[in-house]
Formats: C-alpha cells, structure tokens, sequence
C-alpha cells in the first residue's frame, strides 16, 4: 500500500517570498490601493513565527495589530462563557486578519492561534 505525501499542501503555499513588499502586494484587497501606501505597510511590517497552538492574540484585549499571513494557518475563534470553541475562520497564506480592529482602534474581536507551524507579519 503506496504511503501518503509527507506533506499535502501545495508547493507554492511555503515558497519564500521574494521580499517583504510582494507580501503585502499578494493581497487581493490591496491591489487597487496606491503603491507607496502597500510600501509604507511593509515598511513598518513585523515578520514574526508562531508554532502550531501558539495564542497570537486574545479577543477583547486591545487591538493586536491587522496581521497577513505569509505560510502556515490561523485559526480565528471565539469562545462561549462555558468555554466552548467556536471557530469562525482559518485563515492561510495571502489571508489578513484584525483588520477592523487596526482600522477603527477597537479590541481584538476574536482569538487568534496558529492552527499549524506559521509565518505572520504584523
């Protein structure tokens, strides 16, 4: 019996990117935004590696930041008074999360955790 693939994710998924600016470039929501604003993003963008189950951040506490991901998942959730997870999204590479909360200066409207090993920049 054939063993599976190590891994089944795409190739292209984990490629490096080039540069910090094609990241924020990759975005689709971005595309129609004027250049040297996608350069001041990446400018002041933060590139940082979670493992798998690593908390990013916590709903209701102060806004964390908008984050893109570059490789790996996120898993964005909130939980009931009793605890239960409730996932709303994963989010993968191109993804951007906490976006209104970067942009309106509310709290982090869910909790983040890395689903898988991930790469974000923040």
């Amino acid at each position: 019996m054939p063993q599976p693939e190590p891994s089944q994710h795409h190739p292209t998924d984990s490629a490096p990117f080039a540069a910090p600016l094609d990241v924020w470039r990759s975005v689709p929501w971005l595309a129609g935004v004027a250049p040297e604003v996608v350069q001041a993003l990446a400018a002041v963008a933060v590139r940082r590696a979670y493992r798998a189950g690593e908390t990013i951040f916590v709903e209701q506490e102060p806004c964390a930041g908008m984050f893109l991901v570059e490789s790996g998942a996120v898993k964005i959730s909130r939980f009931s008074k009793e605890g239960r997870e409730h996932i709303l999204h994963l989010m993968h590479r191109g993804d951007t999360f906490n976006d209104v909360a970067a942009l309106d200066g509310g709290p982090n409207p869910a909790t983040a955790t890395a689903h898988s090993d991930a790469v974000l920049w923040r």
